[in-house]
């Protein structure tokens, strides 16, 4: 996640790689066809998450409630 923070004209990265699930194993995904390229099955968890939640406590004004709200209605 890349944040620009104007008033410090200054980048702030914020990594959420993560070691994949025990069960995301080279069958696992050929039988569907090859690695996703988006959606969940793509993403490391639980460091994607870790990566939004300091990105949140680092540069957000609401909070994780405010924020994961509208995922709530999905």
């Amino acid at each position: 996640i890349l944040v620009y923070d104007a008033k410090r004209k200054a980048i702030d990265v914020v990594a959420g790689q993560g070691a994949a699930a025990r069960l995301a194993t080279l069958d696992h995904f050929r039988a569907r066809g090859g690695i996703p390229l988006r959606g969940i099955e793509a993403a490391a968890v639980p460091a994607l998450l870790d990566a939004c939640l300091v990105t949140l406590e680092r540069h957000g004004r609401r909070s994780f409630a405010e924020v994961a709200a509208p995922t709530l209605r999905i």
